[in-house]
């Protein structure tokens, strides 16, 4: 029996970690791990800014004016002036985990690379640099999202960045023997800007409607940030709205959010 025990623990220890950069982060960030789907959605919406909303914009986003794109070859369809890194090839848009921050797409701008304080807690998830799961953690990964998604205040203040984006694919109750994995969704995303003035909140709520998202596709999505969406920002917020599906209605759905990238920003 002790012989087993010590074989779990040691199996436990390599699922938890085998997708994560920081393996201290990784038993914080383990929770909504729970069997049944619903259970696992992340919907914290802090007090702290949503109690002390003072203003709220409504930006419906475009590709020609925010310069939009939905995949990573439409990011770098955009040029070297919207980004050189990737329109030169010198960062690698996979699934590999490298151990230096110079080598892919995502680990290249995560936020953990920034400030240690990106790397705490349950959405050290999304500021880690992976923007993809290997298929062994699942939830040690990502968070799961339902319409109503979550808010959270950043314990830093952003002064700059380039853009926004945002790695994600749309999924279902895989536990449900009606799950069909060809699924396609018409979605709203809401990105929520939060930027604080004077001990309150302007809340600039980035919407942008999506209509063909593929189950089991990762999305890489993002908008251009002028200086009124990058100023001053001190929380972010991610929902949606299911507008179509041909997913059974009577599924549980969801977004796996895998990361929250402010390309070239700054915080202090």
């Amino acid at each position: 029996m002790k012989k087993k025990l010590i074989i779990s623990s040691i199996l436990t220890m390599f699922f938890a970690t085998s997708c994560a950069v920081s393996k201290d982060n990784t038993y914080l960030r383990n929770d909504y791990n729970d069997p049944i789907f619903k259970n696992n959605y992340y919907t914290l919406k802090e007090e702290s800014i949503v109690n002390n909303i003072k203003k709220t914009n409504n930006i419906e986003l475009d590709k020609v004016n925010n310069s939009v794109f939905e995949t990573y070859d439409e990011l770098k369809q955009l040029g070297s002036e919207f980004d050189s890194k990737v329109a030169n090839n010198e960062v690698e848009y996979d699934t590999l985990i490298h151990s230096n921050y110079n080598t892919t797409y995502g680990t290249e701008n995560c936020l953990g690379k920034i400030d240690d304080s990106f790397n705490h807690g349950i959405l050290s998830k999304l500021t880690d640099g992976l923007l993809f799961c290997d298929g062994v953690t699942y939830q040690g990964v990502r968070v799961q999202i339902n319409e109503a998604g979550f808010v959270h205040e950043y314990e830093k203040k952003c002064v700059y960045a380039d853009y926004f984006a945002l790695s994600f694919k749309a999924g279902s109750d895989y536990t449900s023997n009606i799950y069909t994995k060809s699924a396609t969704y018409k979605i709203k995303l809401k990105i929520k800007l939060y930027m604080e003035e004077d001990g309150k909140f302007i809340e600039n709520i980035c919407s942008y409607t999506m209509d063909s998202v593929l189950r089991d596709k990762y999305y890489l999505f993002g908008f251009n940030l002028t200086k009124d969406l990058a100023f001053n920002l001190k929380g972010i917020g991610v929902s949606y709205d299911l507008i179509s599906t041909t997913e059974d209605a009577n599924l549980d759905q969801c977004l796996y959010l895998y990361e929250t990238l402010f390309v070239n920003s700054s915080w202090y």
